[in-house]
């Protein structure tokens, strides 16, 4: 989608193709944007709005109690994506997941509160 911020409308680009329960979208410093859904990471185009192949799986091996990062951001500071966990309630404390995509490695988990639902950063 979209969005004209000026006439305030919005318009469909196209389908992405991929499953998006679990997921969390996000614009990296280079306007690139990412979906990363589950453990799947895919760039979108964002003229056709195409997910095409994953260019590669967060490596959850040295975490094995975190299974998903979703509802999260790039953080403009580092380029990493900082994303939420989850839990089988989905209402218990969640971590933030850094999660470096070059080579797809959870580099830090950071503690949060209950009941975190979205994760964004704000450009200054």
């Amino acid at each position: 989608m979209a969005v004209d911020t000026a006439a305030g409308t919005a318009t469909v680009v196209g389908e992405s193709g991929l499953d998006t329960a679990e997921h969390s979208l996000a614009f990296d410093a280079e306007d690139t944007l990412y979906l990363v859904n589950y453990d799947g990471v895919y760039i979108i185009d964002t003229t056709t709005g195409d997910g095409g192949e994953s260019i590669g799986t967060i490596d959850f091996s040295s975490h094995p109690d975190y299974e998903l990062a979703h509802h999260g951001d790039f953080n403009p500071d580092t380029g990493m994506l900082w994303a939420l966990d989850t839990t089988n309630d989905y209402t218990s404390t969640r971590n933030i997941l850094v999660v470096d995509l070059d080579d797809f490695i959870i580099e830090d988990i950071i503690s949060t509160i209950d009941d975190l639902h979205v994760l964004v950063f704000a450009y200054q």
